[in-house]
């Protein structure tokens, strides 16, 4: 096959998942409306009982048995469907790169990075647009792996540091710092910067690939965030109120308080595990550092920080510098000094210089 017609072929592939997606996109929506209409469905049968319908019991329970069980099928229905669109997402992804080179890869939207002979080309999906050379011995490449959670794995990328005078669009931009862009992590990529010679810096892929075991923390430190913990106290006694007229109204009519008595049971519930959760976390583990804030989450291995340092501000910070970028953390407690025991060589010295 030429490869004109191979990457006419990846377009039409392209184009049957882009299909394939708007339909998985149309069935995840409905499951999700099916989903809350046969919740609604159990209200809506159990208050037309109440009102003196006289449905018999065994209706009323087959009624609500199945709205609740459409409700659950759904709902998993739902999840399965916004799966499969991950799937087809990254499918296409690969198709349309490929359609324009085995070496070609997105590194945001609609642009790509081309590995050419001397030179890295950025240019954009539909050809329009400047296109950019970037030299190879301008560019440096980081091997990083996203980590969520305090154990080996992640999601990898590849970071390419790119001087800032090639995508700046005045002259100021000469003295600006480096622009990061961002390509998803996959084998054809790794292949491709083999294949040019280029040096991979950080993590190097797959180094620990299967590894298990929890990582042994070593500390961990506390910050309560004090509005959010007011705003879920007040929605926490809103819900406890609910329960308790719910529970009141239970004495006349049982369906409708208990009804009343779960949802505002439900709501101070919530409102509880959002108090205990309104607060950022500081964890130190002998493999690295770890931070969670809410939806904000990263753990940081020793091997891929440069240096921990204190960093001025209004309040306290702590700076973790790795070669392609810095995290700013709260200086929670003894954080440093304890940093400074767990990992010397990364707060300059043997003991640390401000431990």
């Amino acid at each position: 096959m030429s490869e004109k017609a191979k990457n006419a072929a990846l377009l039409q592939r392209a184009e049957r998942l882009r299909r394939l997606s708007v339909f998985a996109n149309v069935l995840f929506y409905t499951c999700v409306a099916l989903s809350v209409l046969a919740l609604v469905g159990v209200v809506v049968v159990v208050l037309v009982h109440e009102l003196g319908s006289g449905l018999e019991n065994t209706l009323l329970f087959a009624l609500v048995g199945g709205f609740a069980g459409g409700a659950l099928l759904f709902a998993l229905l739902a999840f399965v469907l916004g799966r499969v669109l991950l799937v087809l997402y990254e499918r296409r992804a690969d198709a349309l790169e490929r359609s324009d080179g085995e070496e070609s890869f997105f590194v945001g939207e609609e642009t790509l990075a081309t590995f050419g002979e001397t030179s890295l080309l950025l240019h954009a999906f539909d050809g329009k647009g400047k296109k950019i050379n970037v030299p190879y011995e301008e560019l440096r490449l980081f091997s990083v792996c996203n980590r969520r959670a305090p154990k080996e794995r992640g999601e990898w990328s590849v970071l390419f540091e790119i001087p800032a005078r090639y995508l700046a669009k005045e002259k100021k931009g000469e003295a600006a710092p480096p622009v990061l862009v961002q390509a998803e992590g996959k084998e054809r990529l790794y292949a491709a910067i083999a294949a040019h010679t280029l040096p991979l810096l950080g993590e190097p892929h797959g180094e620990n690939k299967g590894k298990k075991g929890k990582f042994c923390r070593t500390a961990k430190y506390t910050l309560p965030h004090g509005e959010k913990r007011r705003r879920a106290l007040i929605f926490a006694l809103i819900g406890g109120a609910v329960a308790v007229a719910g529970a009141v109204t239970a004495i006349w009519q049982v369906t409708v308080g208990s009804f009343i008595f779960v949802f505002g049971g439900a709501v101070a519930l919530r409102s509880v595990m959002n108090f205990a959760g309104a607060k950022g976390v500081l964890a130190l583990y002998k493999e690295g550092l770890y931070w969670k804030d809410g939806v904000d989450r990263i753990f940081l291995k020793w091997e891929e920080i440069e240096r921990v340092e204190p960093a001025g501000g209004e309040a306290p910070l702590l700076r973790a510098v790795c070669p392609y970028g810095e995290y700013e953390l709260p200086a929670l407690g003894d954080a440093y000094a304890q940093i400074s025991r767990l990992a010397p060589e990364k707060c300059g010295g043997e003991h640390g210089e401000n431990a």
